[in-house]
């Protein structure tokens, strides 16, 4: 195997290059330092790739002076989180593995724990150093599969950080030789990692373990106080050392933000079940300057499904406090976690206890699709206007009696377009948010409605401020999966039957938009500048596909990247016009910055990969679970008969 190493002459990398050189003469090692490659640079980067082409990519650069990276958070989101960024998307069109060394900075917003991090728990990063690392991750995560991230802890060498000015080891030695006065703290935990065992073991992983997120050190861990105790026994030392704690003025061995108890598991290697979507790529961009500050608590309804599950974990990942409201009709999908309440709940009978604390509200809850909607147009109307105008007029209670602004971030639908179209006009022009709209199906009409609603409360109430979401139609993975999606589907008719089949014409457009940029847009609206968001309409989308044209892209992406060979047919049954609509989406990118950049492609393997790993049952085609109108009729039917 031909394995780079990025960061070949640091302490980490120069241990990689050794030992690969040295114990693994079956591969072929190409030693990287930063004057042979800049990381910021994304056209050095595709060059030298593309010159080497190697089959692994080990990431051991870094900008990892925490205290200095304080100061300079443009230079840390450059080399921690887009260079790793700019490195997957390479990887990925090369079809090279990556492997990206994190840290257990990423850790941290738990200040009484005395558990060991493990990799399903959220991260909570306290400083810049941290949340760089963490976009890192993100970025990677959403971007390209074929990834090990690999989370450690207190690192010592032989060669030493140069990088930093010396690890933990030589300073206390520099530090004892010059007799200083030494003080180290003894409320924050570790598991001290030596860089040839680190070494050995990411060796060992990119040979044996399967993509995914790790946590690997040595075993055991102490305090900082307790290392350097040791350092100087070792050494046979005696200098004057105190033990501090970390509530006490800075020191030079205070390290700024440090987890009280980063000790991760001990070479477990288990794979992370959850909080495995990225942060905005926007991160650390002076347009998001206070997207990590403290803030009050974010009420989540629906947070139990499809979106929410996916939004709950990032929004809790970046240190909000979170309330869910969810009927729980799909079971609770959500990780527990110290930050996170919910509630079981119906959106329609909304409390004002449920604004308690509560600074801004992102309403995902109601009926979604239409062939729910049209099953149940009562309770479609109940849950998506009733239970939004009641919702709202609550939060603009709050807003005035407080006298401060509340946003109202509400999850709308592009599907507000359609109208009945036929075949002969399904080459549309595209549709603005200063379109016209007059929906005809129910689900799209009971949206509307909603959005007029928020609107009118916004203008009696001037602390109200509603943001409306129109998102195209969503795909991709989530703790709360569904079928009933069209790229979902497709995928899941291509494992199951070989085959996808396009009713009607194939001709009818649709706006798509990745699960994780939905999430993404949901966050970048809770800092988004208000004067330019409130009772503002956002459509939100990816790009415009033909249904036919996205069941051939399915088939390419499967059979190019899995080998397997998937048939298309056309089932014209159907002539009664189809639902088109094709939506443009520049005012987003245009007032906010914002862009949805995800595309199917990756969705569709991450899915694909899934059903091949059984994460969705046996036959999940036939299980209602995935399904939201067959679900419903399904428990409709179990009500009916317990009467």
């Amino acid at each position: 195997m031909k394995i780079m190493v990025i960061g070949a002459n640091g302490q980490l990398g120069g241990d990689l290059v050794q030992i690969l050189s040295e114990e693994y003469p079956e591969h072929a090692v190409i030693p990287l330092t930063h004057a042979d490659l800049e990381v910021t640079d994304a056209d050095q980067v595709q060059q030298v790739l593309q010159q080497s082409h190697p089959q692994v990519v080990i990431n051991t650069a870094a900008y990892h002076k925490v205290d200095e990276v304080e100061g300079n958070p443009q230079r840390a989101f450059a080399v921690n989180a887009i260079a790793p960024l700019t490195l997957a998307r390479q990887c990925g069109e090369m079809d090279i593995a990556l492997l990206f060394l994190s840290t257990d900075y990423v850790f941290g917003g738990e200040q009484n724990r005395t558990t060991p991090y493990a990799e399903k728990d959220c991260p909570a990063p306290l400083n810049v150093y941290g949340i760089s690392k963490l976009a890192g991750e993100k970025a990677i995560q959403a971007t390209w599969h074929k990834h090990w991230i690999v989370r450690t802890s207190g690192l010592y060498g032989l060669r030493g950080a140069s990088g930093k000015g010396g690890n933990f080891v030589e300073l206390m030695l520099r530090l004892a030789a010059e007799g200083k006065d030494i003080r180290v703290v003894n409320d924050q935990r570790l598991s001290p990692t030596f860089t040839q065992e680190l070494a050995r073991g990411l060796i060992n992983l990119i040979e044996k373990a399967p993509y995914g997120l790790y946590h690997l050190t040595c075993s055991g861990d102490c305090s900082w106080y307790e290392f350097a105790v040791k350092i100087f026994e070792l050494a046979k030392l005696q200098p004057h050392l105190r033990r501090i704690q970390s509530h006490r003025p800075p020191t030079i061995l205070f390290r700024l933000g440090k987890p009280s108890h980063s000790k991760s598991r001990h070479c477990s290697a288990k794979r992370m079940a959850s909080c495995s979507s990225r942060l905005p790529e926007s991160t650390g961009e002076t347009n998001q300057p206070n997207l990590w500050r403290k803030t009050k608590m974010i009420l989540v309804t629906g947070g139990a499904g499809y979106v929410g599950s996916v939004l709950v974990p990032e929004l809790l990942a970046l240190g909000k406090q979170v309330r869910v409201v969810d009927t729980l009709w799909f079971e609770n999908p959500l990780p527990d976690h110290p930050c996170l309440e919910v509630i079981r709940g119906d959106v329609r009978y909304a409390e004002a206890d449920w604004l308690e604390g509560v600074e801004a509200i992102i309403h995902l809850a109601g009926l979604s699709n239409d062939p729910t909607a049209d099953f149940a147009p009562q309770l479609n109307a109940e849950c998506n206007v009733m239970a939004t105008q009641k919702l709202a007029e609550l939060a603009a209670q709050k807003a005035k009696r407080e006298a401060k602004p509340f946003r109202f971030i509400f999850a709308s639908s592009c599907s507000v377009y359609y109208t009945a179209t036929p075949e002969a006009e399904l080459n549309m022009h595209g549709k603005s948010e200063e379109t016209p709209v007059s929906p005809t199906a129910n689900y799209s009409k009971t949206k509307r409605l909603a959005e007029i609603e928020l609107m009118r409360i916004a203008e009696q109430t001037a602390e109200f401020c509603p943001i409306i979401l129109r998102k195209g139609t969503l795909f991709g993975l989530s703790p709360r999966m569904r079928f009933d999606l069209v790229i979902n589907v497709f995928t899941l008719n291509a494992w199951k039957n070989g085959k996808l089949t396009v009713y009607g014409s194939g001709e009818a457009w649709r706006p798509l938009l990745h699960i994780r940029d939905a999430v993404d847009a949901y966050i970048y609206m809770l800092s988004a500048p208000l004067e330019k968001v409130r009772g503002e309409i956002f459509n939100v989308l990816h790009k415009n596909y033909r249904i036919l044209e996205l069941a051939f892209w399915v088939t390419e992406v499967l059979e190019q990247n899995r080998g397997v060979s998937i048939q298309v047919k056309r089932d014209r049954s159907v002539q009664s016009g189809e639902r088109s609509y094709y939506v443009l989406g520049n005012k987003i990118q245009r007032e906010l910055g914002f862009s949805a950049e995800r595309g199917a492609a990756q969705a569709v393997l991450e899915i694909w990969d899934a059903l091949e790993a059984g994460a969705f049952g046996n036959d999940p085609a036939s299980d209602p679970r995935f399904y939201n109108i067959r679900w419903f009729k399904q428990e409709l039917l179990q009500l009916s008969e317990s009467k």
